[in-house]
């Protein structure tokens, strides 16, 4: 009987501080999300460096590419140059892909797809279990959901690393790097470079 009286005790004593834990997560994610968003709807203009892996555990395959992210409030574009030449362009209603190993373009509608570094995390935010772990460098973030998991690292509130799993366990993950906040982007630098000879496949019609 002791033994149980004592097991609720601790119960009771635990309890609390369980709940308080938990309050306390939800307040940081809460507070770590509006400031994510602060910074983010002051961004005009956006460029950097970026990092992307793609992994697929069954066959044990990994496929590294690097290229350049530029994005303003209409247009986001990923140019890839390693280990191809690749752009993929997206706006409101498409999204273009081109491949120049094959020499072709593809358009097709866009069915609410977002790169934006904070969109990343944004579209899971609210479906998921929200586990954050704070630095001196930063906030390391996880979200797990039904579909998946998202982990993150964000320095002075900005995303510099974001890796994205599904459940057989694939991932896609971007670095960035170098950012370049509200600066003059490069003229013309949604315009995809593409001549008469690239095959056009448009999925839209």
């Amino acid at each position: 009987m002791a033994t149980l009286k004592s097991k609720l005790l601790l119960i009771i004593f635990i309890l609390p501080l369980l709940l308080m834990a938990v309050e306390e997560n939800e307040r940081k994610a809460t507070d770590l999300m509006r400031e994510l968003m602060n910074k983010y709807d002051r961004i005009e203009t956006f460029q950097a460096d970026f990092i992307q892996k793609n992994s697929w555990a069954a066959m044990d395959k990994q496929i590294e590419s690097s290229g350049k992210i530029y994005y303003d409030n209409e247009n986001l574009i990923l140019k890839y140059y390693k280990p191809d030449i690749q752009e993929m362009k997206v706006t409101n209603d498409k999204i273009f892909i081109f491949d120049s190993k094959m020499n072709k373009l593809m358009i097709s509608k866009n069915t609410n797809i977002q790169l934006k570094p904070v969109d990343l995390l944004r579209q899971y935010w609210d479906i998921s279990t929200i586990y954050i772990t704070e630095s001196n460098e930063g906030f390391l973030v996880k979200l797990v959901y039904s579909g998946g998991k998202v982990e993150a690292f964000i320095e002075d509130h900005y995303i510099q690393d974001v890796i994205l799993y599904d459940q057989q366990g694939n991932s896609v993950s971007y670095q960035f790097r170098n950012m370049k906040l509200n600066e003059n982007l490069p003229e013309n630098i949604f315009e995809m470079n593409i001549d008469d000879s690239v095959e056009v496949i448009d999925l839209t019609n």
